[in-house]
């Protein structure tokens, strides 16, 4: 009990020479709260600009009198995958150009003549897909689509060309040629019609697990308050651990005011973090409880880490500066998960950044990675011992120069 009383005793006095940097502290706290609340809905917003979707409207041109543009048009507008991004009409020639000049249609794909015949006899009839310039994103989808069905169709009449040169070498008796095409082509077209069974549909934001929003303002609070490792300097250098030597006679060791210490920075970075997500994310107080304790214990322990690492204030600055830039680099902080280049890719789970954004993601309502949760205990227990091997030795060459 003894021993208790000293340890809070300990920890309070060690909390009062943290808050005597009362307007430092205030100004970096304020800082953690508006640059994320700033520039996380302003990153959504720079990638969300000029990709609102609401749907590819395709013309399907024939020659006047030809009504495979309407049939076709039927048949696509009956297949599921395909309604879930376009909407297929028919048009003439000319009123589908004008349509396309006018923005009333993304694209226009114009058929040749005999287009439905050249395609059961197994040839590949050419067709010209138009789009419209000024929607880059339906532009590129409606190209994509083009692409897709082009290598669709060229597997089909490799397909039709196979059976109709087996047929041709033996001719079986009862089969006539036009019977034999007509066969292979409605079993091709039984295919496509259903191919919808053979995907998974998903849909994968820029950011990846995260709404846009969110996963930006979570990786610049949490890039700030790892960032406020000089906030702790004043508990960990020589000035303020030298004077500790005296109760090393009667006893106390270096653990006691490690954990004291620790405990300050952790009951900081909890409270920072509580604060935000209650009034920022909206969350339920007992709900982002344990959340905020596992990461201010994080948060803290790098703290420690790079306070018992350096000598001087100016050096755990620069130190928590380029870990802190790495970690939100790594994390996809900066540049999209999605964009970054191949290399960077597998080391996306082996930031920081990544486990405390997930972890304080949980309470917004987001799936939580059961390697996240892995890593960042593995992480905080790693930083802890070395914490604990760092403050000790300097504890003893404080007791030693006495």
């Amino acid at each position: 009990m003894n021993h208790l009383r000293f340890f809070l005793y300990l920890t309070g006095l060690t909390l009062k020479k943290l808050c005597q940097q009362r307007w430092l502290l205030a100004g970096l706290v304020l800082l953690c709260f508006l640059l994320p609340l700033l520039l996380g809905p302003a990153a959504e917003a720079a990638l969300s600009r000029g990709v609102d979707f609401s749907g590819i409207t395709l013309a399907i041109a024939a020659p006047d009198g030809d009504p495979v543009a309407e049939q076709l048009a039927q048949v696509l507008s009956g297949m599921q995958d395909i309604r879930r991004y376009c909407r297929v009409v028919s048009m003439p020639y000319d009123r589908a150009t004008r349509a396309l000049s006018e923005g009333t249609v993304s694209a226009v794909l114009m058929l040749p003549e005999n287009f439905l015949g050249g395609v059961l006899s197994g040839e590949n009839p050419d067709v010209e897909l138009l789009v419209h310039g000024d929607r880059p994103l339906e532009a590129l989808l409606t190209l994509w689509g083009g692409e897709s069905a082009s290598c669709l169709l060229r597997a089909f009449q490799s397909g039709i060309y196979t059976v109709l040169e087996l047929y041709a070498e033996n001719p079986p008796d009862g089969l006539s040629y036009e019977t034999v095409m007509t066969r292979i082509n409605l079993r091709y077209i039984s295919w496509t019609m259903n191919r919808q069974d053979l995907y998974r549909i998903q849909t994968v934001p820029v950011t990846g697990a995260l709404p846009i929003g969110l996963h930006y303002t979570l990786s610049l609070f949490f890039y700030l308050a790892l960032s406020l490792a000089p906030l702790f300097a004043v508990i960990f250098d020589h000035r303020w651990i030298a004077p500790q030597r005296r109760f090393r006679a009667a006893g106390r060791r270096a653990g006691i005011f490690f954990s004291a210490s620790l405990v300050s920075c952790w009951l900081l970075q909890s409270v920072l973090i509580a604060v935000f997500s209650l009034s920022v994310l909206k969350c339920g107080f007992f709900t982002v409880l344990l959340p905020a304790l596992l990461c201010g214990l994080f948060c803290g322990a790098f703290g420690a880490f790079c306070c018992l690492a350096t000598a001087d204030t100016g050096s755990c600055g620069l130190l928590s500066f380029l870990c802190t830039l790495a970690f939100l680099v790594l994390s996809g902080g900066i540049l999209p998960p999605v964009l970054m280049p191949g290399f960077l890719q597998p080391l996306l789970q082996l930031s920081p950044i990544t486990w405390l954004r997930q972890m304080l993601a949980f309470p917004a309502g987001c799936p939580l990675q059961p390697a996240a949760a892995i890593e960042l205990a593995g992480g905080t227990l790693f930083l802890l011992g070395i914490c604990a091997l760092l403050y000790t030795r300097r504890f003893r060459k404080a007791v030693a120069d006495l």
